[in-house]
């Protein structure tokens, strides 16, 4: 009965927040300070000294004695590394104790210093500070600073975030709080699973009156505001038996701050539960409790109410006195007590006494300022002097009543005079109020009829048919057994209007039934069976609405207007049956027999939208372009125009339907399809890709029709073709007016990319990178980010900014490493490495390149290169692994080969010869196309090389250089080294004839001129030795041929492949 806002109550603070503070001493066991000034004397005596008070601190954790050793520490030691760490102990040991004055100059002298590490510590303490004294502004101001200066990264940044929310809710700015919450979820995600965030999203979306929302927020969250907030969320929901649960955790910590209110709102939730014993002890305990408390007088109040529901008279009375004599209780609240005295007196009978209390109640307020309990008082005066029999006094009161609140009866002529005076001057409310005051506040007579039909006419006269029909069926439950057995005439009426009521509201069921009644009389049958024949229609019985038309189109009983309604309910029922032919013909027909009846015009849309459903769709325009050429005024025509325009766009044929809604709003500039042709007529155009002729169209539709539903629609496609066009045309211009004029749009970031992109590939570098820059300074979250860098990357090595190149290729393989993107940044980065000697580095990406690429010929370079690159660089165990890696990997590609040279040459420098043979032995066996004869007559002479010079093996030695007998070309350098070295082992071992057989090999290979001048005189020289010694003894040739292998050039004593690959 009272209206109390327990929010709004003095010194209530519900949003005063208790921050929390640092541990000081621990604070003091780790100094924050990086610099030290003075001399090493001087530091050494302020480190022992700050560690003697760490340790004195850790005994005793009283802050006054901690304070005092920090000042003295600052007094002895003013250029210590440590004194910044003191003075913010010092500060943060006020604030923890809420001496606010106290800690406000630490934190300032703080501020004050250069290079501060504590800066956003302070900014956040003194931001608290002024919040917990009422500052809010100001507080709001240190905070915005802080939550400024970082995204998603600085935890402080997400305190500072959330406390300006608190800021929010203290200044009752819901809006912006709820837009600050979104804020800090979008930037800290896991801020959003914090109790104490929860607990804030509660709040918000109490504020909200998203009661289920608020609840599912503070689900688990056991702090006293969340538990006073889920209580208060029962509470609007009427689930007053939780709220009570809740209330009753908060009035038993005393602690909280919040056992007063949840003590109260506990004995509210039991007396709006309809438990008054319980709401009685509750209420009972509270002012016990809480005799200071703001709400005593209000629970004292419902205290008495509750006794009076338990009808405890004398007790409600005791109670009731209490709460009057409370010091500073209010007006209104003394009134409603007065109100409950008074009726309390009343159930007892004392209606003398329950009058004078009464017109003491009604002097303590106005009736602007508490209505519904002025009300309530006034009219239990009535009762009560109705009660005591002073009828005279009653009806001037009423009429009192009447003047001060309407709608009161004042006997049944009077209102029936006073309802017929409104009804002629078209005052509805008044009319209908004098009526139904005739009608139910007085006996039922003859009267009482014709009040019931003009209450429902006037009702149907004002447009108001739902309160028509329910105050009909309110007013006939309570007077039924009268109203059947009177006039019934008006009776029949009274039925007529109700089922128009019905009607008009669309409940035809109903309408068909009080047709049937309204028909029984003579008077009201024939309109009423034409009616009730267009209500069957429209609950769906076709067949039977048919019928009846029929016989009303039949009747002589019926107007020929009434007859021609009938002829066009007739098409209408085929039309409906989806029996178009024939409601086709009828619509003719019915144009035939009726053509000046008012329906004509109807007749040629719905037949235009039965040859459309029929798929006869020239029919269709050609009937509703007839329609527009014969009744061009008649509103009919401006819905067929729309429907010429609707089928030509179903159609797909958008120019003749851009053309059809051009003829409409030409026309009919006011009609009511204007929205709709200006909304389509833009579609069109946008359908078409005609999106420069779309945007005008779709600006007009913005400022012509501000109101209209498809108006978010409508921005949203405007800003498609603004989008489209630029898009379409590339149109740098077109582009940065959409990035300008759309910022926040999801299209605004491939918009800027495009500008980039454009530039890009005009090879306008510079522009690129600041392009591609200002998308991702802007968008950093969009799809088209990682490509962005990536081009910034490109462009800035095409402008041969090769450091700024390797921090963007950087940035992407750290941002984006799974893309593919990474992949090319990755090759880039290689390469430029490479390029630059930096081997090392370049060898990292080619190995991030494998790591992150599919099987492919990009992951085989990078394998490749990567093995390359460690070979550069010296690194020969990464390089001989990579080297495998591919060999063993990728079989069919040429630069197989090269590998395996690589792994046998590094194997040979660790003089692991097994290794290098295996290695050798594996390409000769190879089918790779690399493997080619010169590169086998190679490896022949290395291997036969190896096992003379390493394992002195001159069989296998023998066996490796005798395979280069046969092989081409014969004038291979390598080959006839090892026929060479071959000759020489023979002559070694005295095979003279073996020897002189490789070398005629030599001195026919068609090779160098002096090896084969030295082998054919090598050749002589064996001849000679062979001729002789068959006559007599002669000592062997000490000459061999001088066939020399060259001095092997640095890093090419062996056969090798490495090639540089970008």
């Amino acid at each position: 009965m009272i209206f109390m806002d327990i929010m709004a109550l003095k010194g209530w603070d519900i949003m005063k927040r208790c921050f929390s503070a640092i541990f000081i001493s621990a604070l003091l066991l780790v100094g924050k300070s990086w610099c030290a000034s003075g001399g090493a004397e001087d530091t050494l005596r302020a480190t022992k000294a700050w560690k003697a008070m760490q340790s004195r601190v850790q005994i005793n954790a009283y802050s006054e004695d901690n304070i005092r050793m920090l000042q003295d520490f600052i007094r002895a030691f003013p250029q210590s590394e440590y004194i910044s760490d003191a003075r913010f102990a010092i500060a943060e040991i006020y604030f923890r104790e809420s001496k606010y004055k106290e800690a406000w100059p630490q934190y300032k002298i703080l501020m004050g210093q250069k290079d501060n590490i504590y800066s956003d510590d302070i900014s956040l303490r003194l931001g608290e500070i002024q919040y917990n004294t009422g500052h809010i502004n100001t507080a709001r101001e240190y905070w915005e600073k802080i939550a400024g200066k970082s995204w998603g990264g600085s935890i402080l940044a997400a305190e500072a975030q959330y406390y300006l929310i608190l800021c929010d809710l203290r200044e009752k700015d819901y809006m912006s709080a709820s837009n600050n919450l979104d804020l800090l979820f979008q930037r800290y995600p896991t801020y959003k699973d914090l109790p104490k965030v929860r607990e804030l999203t509660g709040i918000i979306r109490f504020q909200e009156k998203n009661f289920n929302k608020a609840l599912e927020a503070l689900e688990d969250i056991t702090t006293p505001a969340a538990e006073f907030y889920r209580g208060l969320c029962y509470f609007q929901l009427k689930q007053y038996l939780e709220a009570a649960e809740c209330f009753k955790k908060l009035a038993s910590d005393s602690k909280s701050g919040y056992a007063e209110m949840g003590a109260y709102l506990k004995a509210e939730s039991f007396r709006l539960g309809g438990n008054n014993n319980l709401a009685a002890h509750t209420y009972g305990e509270f002012v016990n409790a809480y005799r200071d408390s703001q709400l005593r007088p209000y629970a004292f109040v419902q205290l008495s109410r509750t006794l009076m529901n338990s009808k405890r008279y004398d007790k409600a009375l005791e109670v009731l006195k209490i709460a009057m004599e409370t010091p500073g209780v209010s007006k209104n609240v003394t009134a409603y007590a007065m109100y409950l005295q008074a009726a309390t007196y009343g159930k007892t009978g004392d209606y003398r006494r329950a009058i004078s209390i009464i017109d003491s109640a009604l002097k303590l307020i106005r009736k602007d300022d508490y209505p519904e309990l002025f009300g309530s008082i006034f009219v239990d005066k009535g009762y009560y002097l109705l009660k005591q029999g002073d009828s005279a006094n009653a009806a001037l009161a009423m009429k009192e009543l009447v003047q001060e609140m309407p709608y009161h009866p004042l006997g049944m002529v009077a209102c029936m005079i006073m309802g017929n005076a409104a009804y002629m001057d078209k005052n509805w409310n008044s009319a209908i109020t004098s009526y139904e005051a005739a009608l139910l506040k007085y006996k039922y007579t003859e009267l009482s009829d014709v009040a019931m039909a003009m209450l429902l006419r006037t009702y149907y006269t004002a447009g108001k048919y739902s309160e028509l029909v329910t105050n009909a069926n309110r007013v006939m439950k309570v007077v039924i057994s009268e109203f059947t057995a009177k006039n019934d005439l008006w009776r029949s009426y009274s039925y007529f209007l109700l089922a128009e009521a019905y009607y008009k509201i669309e409940q035809y069921s109903k309408a068909s039934e009080y047709y049937q009644k309204a028909g029984r009389h003579p008077a009201w049958a024939p309109l009423s069976k034409l009616y009730l024949a267009w209500a069957l229609y429209h609950e769906g019985k076709y067949s039977e609405a048919s019928s009846l038309a029929k016989q009303v189109v039949a009747s002589s009983e019926n107007t020929p207007m009434g007859r021609a309604s009938a002829g066009f309910l007739s098409a209408a029922c085929f039309f409906n049956q989806k029996q178009y032919d024939s409601a086709i013909g009828a619509f003719r027909s019915f144009r035939t027999r009726f053509p000046q009846d008012s329906h004509v015009p109807e007749s040629y849309l719905q037949e235009g939208i039965a040859c459309r459903l029929a798929l006869y769709f020239k029919d269709a325009l050609r009937v509703w372009e007839q329609l527009v050429k014969l009744y061009p005024e008649d509103p009919s025509s401006q819905e067929a125009q729309i429907n010429i325009g609707r089928l030509y766009f179903q159609g797909r044929q958008y120019d003749s339907a851009v053309q059809a809604f051009g003829i409409l709003l030409k026309k009919w500039p006011r009609t009511s399809f204007a929205a709709e042709a200006q909304w389509m007529m833009a579609q069109s155009y946008y359908n078409s890709k005609k999106y420069a002729e779309s945007i005008p169209v779709y600006e007009a539709f913005l400022n012509e029709h501000p109101k209209d539903s498809r108006v978010e629609a409508c921005k949203a496609q405007l800003m498609l073709a603004y989008y489209n066009r630029a898009i379409s045309t590339k149109d740098p211009r077109f582009l940065a007016h959409f990035v300008h004029t759309y910022p926040e749009s999801t299209l605004a970031s491939e918009a800027q990319y495009m500008i980039g992109f454009i530039a890009y590939t005009a090879q306008k570098w510079a522009v690129a990178v600041t392009e591609m820059r200002r998308m991702l300074l802007n968008y950093p979250g969009a799809p088209q980010a990682s490509m962005a860098l990536l081009a910034v990357a490109r462009a800035q090595e095409h402008l041969n900014n090769i450091p700024d190149a390797i921090v963007e290729y950087e940035s992407v393989l750290t941002m984006f490493p799974t893309t593919t993107y990474a992949q090319d940044a990755a090759m880039r980065l290689g390469a430029i490495y490479f390029t630059g000697g930096r081997f090392g580095e370049a060898a990292e990406k080619f190995t991030f390149l494998a790591s992150h690429s599919p099987e492919g010929q990009v992951k085989m370079d990078a394998v490749y290169n990567m093995a390359v690159s460690y070979s550069r660089e010296r690194d020969f165990g990464n390089a001989l692994r990579a080297y495998e890696s591919f060999a063993d990997n990728y079989e069919d590609d040429p630069r197989q080969i090269d590998a395996l040279l690589e792994i046998a040459n590094i194997n040979k420098n660790n003089d692991d010869y097994q290794r290098t043979l295996d290695t050798y032995q594996r390409i000769l066996e190879s089918k790779n196309p690399k493997s080619t004869p010169v590169l086998r007559m190679q490896l022949y002479t290395q291997i036969g090389e190896i096992y003379l010079k390493t394992a002195n093996d001159q069989k296998k030695a023998i066996v490796a250089y005798s395979q280069l007998i046969p092989m081409k070309p014969y004038n291979n350098e390598s080959r006839l080294l090892g026929l060479a070295q071959l000759a020489a082992l023979y002559e070694a071992n005295e095979d003279w004839g073996n020897a002189q057989t490789v070398y005629k090999q030599i001195a026919s290979s068609g090779g160098r001129a002096d090896w084969v001048k030295t082998a054919v005189d090598r050749s002589k020289e064996i001849k000679e030795y062979l001729k002789a010694k068959s006559v007599a003894p002669v000592a062997a040739p000490v000459q061999k041929a001088d066939i020399q292998q060259p001095e092997p050039e640095p890093e090419q004593a062996s056969v090798s492949s490495e090639t540089k690959k970008e």
